[in-house]
């Protein structure tokens, strides 16, 4: 590997989709409805292909959602779009549902990412992290699967 290990720092423009149903009175009559902020945040991170479940985590601290577990078998999707360049008219972008989306997206980054401060674009859907386990419930059984994960570089 010639300059692209994982001590590089990529940055990373964060766009996350929460919900919250709001509810207004008008005497006896309730109307509920759905809100849908999108709260971005920036963060570096290095990247390389092995380290699927780590930039979930950061993704997820980066936001205050650590109450979230992550672990090889336990992920959640994303979007990414690349930064445009001169020539091209419209940005790349991808689905990222498992390692081998990741590891291609990784691969993406680094083919096309000659200046690493332009940040890349992710949306994460709130919905789907909340599908993960909380930290809350089963605390007894650790982190586990995550540091399994780590250790042995491979999520199937």
């Amino acid at each position: 590997m010639s300059d692209q290990p994982a001590k590089r720092q990529y940055a990373f423009t964060v766009a996350l989709t929460v919900y919250s149903t709001l509810k207004q009175s008008k005497g006896k009559s309730t109307t509920k409805w759905q809100e849908k902020p999108v709260k971005t945040k920036e963060m570096l991170f290095p990247l390389n292909e092995n380290n699927y479940v780590e930039f979930l985590e950061s993704v997820l601290e980066k936001h205050s959602q650590t109450k979230y577990r992550v672990s090889c078998k336990q992920r959640f999707s994303f979007k990414f779009t690349m930064p445009k360049t001169k020539s091209q008219c419209m940005s790349e972008a991808m689905d990222v549902d498992n390692e081998s989306d990741y590891k291609e997206m990784v691969q993406k980054i680094y083919n096309t990412a000659s200046d690493p401060s332009a940040a890349t674009k992710f949306s994460v859907d709130m919905k789907h992290v909340e599908k993960l386990p909380s930290h809350h419930a089963n605390d007894h059984s650790g982190d586990e699967g995550s540091s399994m994960c780590r250790n042995t570089n491979i999520c199937t």
